[in-house]
């Protein structure tokens, strides 16, 4: 592998995540309805069986026991990050007070961060994973979830990588390719993204069992990415 091939790999990603951006932020902008005409986002439900953006039939999970490590749960949309969009987690392992390790899917197609794993999937709701965004959460919500499918065994041996990858050490060429260009400057537009990912953790009225944690995830070039988890299981914390 030619030593620039990571380089072109990520001015690539950062141009197509850029687009994407704009994208989003275009639609953000279009004209509020009329308060009259604009639906009221309730609680929502999602059918058993009911085939999902991820192209896979959705099994209703009912029970913390049926969660297992690997699975591809689609959240409940019970509050407003999640009512909003599909949210698609993949469960890593059960760590303390009944609570699993998940680690969210993100909502565009390309990795913006070098916290984010891009997974070569074709189902665009399950082509990026945000490792940075990493959270403990209460596995009766999770149980109220759907599980869409599981992780492959590529996919868990480079999330495995990536979570396990010590602060501030580079990944190795091959996962370098798999991530996200760094994070330099203070005025990069991926900032306000990374704020607007943290409320996937936050209920509408109360916080859930996660938030924001003084850990940091640290890009190439020192900068740091504030974990989504507000606490870790010391096994979890240790391996970091």
């Amino acid at each position: 592998m030619k030593p620039e091939e990571p380089i072109r790999v990520h001015r690539q990603r950062l141009g197509e995540w850029l687009e994407a951006w704009q994208m989003h932020l275009s639609l953000e902008a279009l004209e509020d309805l009329p308060e009259a005409e604009a639906p009221r986002l309730g609680p929502q439900t999602y059918a058993p069986g009911r085939f999902t953006a991820a192209g896979a039939a959705a099994l209703r999970i009912g029970h913390p026991d049926h969660l297992i490590a690997g699975a591809i749960v689609l959240l409940p949309p019970e509050n407003g990050a999640t009512r909003a969009r599909p949210v698609y987690v993949a469960l890593v392992e059960a760590v303390c007070d009944g609570r699993w390790l998940v680690v969210p899917f993100g909502r565009f197609p390309v990795p913006a961060l070098p916290g984010e794993l891009a997974t070569g999937r074709a189902a665009p709701p399950l082509q990026v994973l945000c490792v940075w965004n990493a959270a403990p959460v209460e596995a009766e919500r999770l149980a109220r979830g759907w599980q869409v499918g599981r992780l492959n065994w590529r996919e868990k041996r480079w999330l495995r990588q990536l979570l396990d990858l010590p602060p501030g050490a580079p990944p190795t060429r091959a996962l370098a390719l798999r991530l996200g260009p760094p994070l330099v400057h203070p005025l990069d537009p991926r900032h306000d993204y990374i704020e607007q990912e943290r409320m996937l953790w936050l209920a509408d009225e109360s916080p859930s069992g996660c938030g924001e944690s003084p850990d940091p995830y640290r890009t190439e070039g020192g900068e740091s990415l504030p974990q989504a988890a507000e606490k870790r299981d010391e096994t979890y914390r240790n391996r970091r």
